[in-house]
C-alpha cells in the first residue's frame, strides 16, 4: 500500500488514511491510484466498517492542482484539443476510483478534520455517513478554477440537499461550517476539535453489533434507493469536459503556478 494512503486495523474497522499532510492531502494521481488500490484489498476481505480520515487537523483540500500532478497534465493537454469525450472518459476514471471504497459491501464513515475542500468533499460524499469536527470547513471552489466537482460532487450533493443549495455552494464557492452542514442533513455527527477519528470509531463499534447480513442488505437498499442513475452521473462527467475543454482550467493553472517575471 502507499505511504500516501495507509490502512490500519482497529478491532473489526478498517482507517483508511491520506497521509499527503505537507500538500493539504490533495488528491494526486499516485493518491487515486492509492486510493482505488486500498478499496480493492478491502473489498477482498471486507471488515465491518470502514472509515476514511486524513491527517490529524485536516482531511483533504481536495485536487492537486499542480502541472506536476499527471491528472492535471492530462486535463491541460486534454483541454488544449478540445478533446470533450477524452476528457469525458478521464472523468469517468477518476470519479470511479474515488467511488470504489464506497462500493465496499460494509458502512463506510468519513472522519472529518479541518479543511474539506472540492475533491476531499466529494470523496467524503461517497461515505455512507459523516463525522466532523466542529471547526471544519467546508467548499466547493471548482468553479472559481474554471472547472466543476466532476467527481460525483454535483449529483451527490444535490440529492442530499436540494437544487437551491447545492447551486449556491457550488456558484458562489463560498466556505461552509460543519453546524450549518449537520442542519443540512450532510453530516451526521458533528463533534468537538479533535475527537472526529475518535466518534468514528465509536460509531462503528455501535454499528458492529448490528447484524452483518442485515447491515449489508440495509446498505444494499439504501445505497440502491438514493444512488443516482446512469444518466445523472453521465450529465455531469459530459459537462464536466465541456467545461474543462474551455480552457479556464488550464488558464488557472497556468496563473496559479506560474513563476513572476522578474522586473
Amino acid at each position: 500500500m502507499s505511504e500516501l494512503v495507509t490502512i490500519e486495523r482497529i478491532d473489526q474497522t478498517a482507517v483508511v488514511r491520506l497521509q499527503r499532510a505537507d500538500q493539504e492531502n490533495r488528491l494526486n494521481d499516485e493518491m487515486f491510484d492509492a486510493l482505488r488500490r486500498a478499496a480493492l484489498r478491502l473489498s477482498d476481505a471486507p471488515p465491518a466498517t470502514i472509515i476514511i480520515t486524513g491527517t490529524e487537523d485536516l482531511f483533504c483540500a481536495g485536487l492537486d492542482m499542480s502541472p506536476a500532478n499527471p491528472t492535471v497534465a492530462r486535463i491541460e493537454a486534454l483541454a488544449r484539443n478540445r478533446d470533450t469525450y477524452a476528457l469525458s472518459e478521464l472523468i469517468r476514471g477518476l470519479r470511479t476510483q474515488l467511488d470504489l471504497l464506497g462500493r465496499v459491501p460494509c458502512p463506510t464513515i468519513a472522519a472529518i478534520e479541518g479543511i474539506c475542500h472540492g475533491a476531499g468533499l466529494q470523496l467524503a460524499l461517497t461515505c455512507d455517513l459523516r463525522v466532523a469536527s466542529s471547526t471544519a470547513s467546508f467548499r466547493l471552489p471548482e468553479t472559481q478554477m474554471g472547472a466543476l466537482p466532476f467527481l460525483g460532487g454535483l449529483v451527490r450533493l444535490s440529492s442530499l440537499i436540494g437544487q437551491t443549495r447545492t447551486t449556491d455552494l457550488v456558484l458562489t464557492g463560498r466556505e461552509v461550517d460543519a453546524p450549518t452542514l449537520e442542519s443540512w442533513g450532510v453530516l451526521n455527527r458533528v463533534v468537538p476539535p479533535g475527537e472526529a477519528l475518535t466518534r468514528a470509531l465509536e460509531l462503528a463499534q455501535t454499528l458492529s453489533k448490528n447484524s452483518s447480513q442485515a447491515t449489508k442488505n440495509a446498505l444494499l437498499a439504501i445505497r440502491q434507493l438514493n444512488g443516482a442513475d446512469g444518466d445523472t452521473y453521465e450529465i455531469e462527467s459530459e459537462t464536466g469536459a465541456r467545461t474543462l475543454s474551455t480552457g479556464d482550467f488550464t488558464e488557472a493553472v497556468l496563473a496559479k503556478f506560474s513563476t513572476p517575471k522578474t522586473p
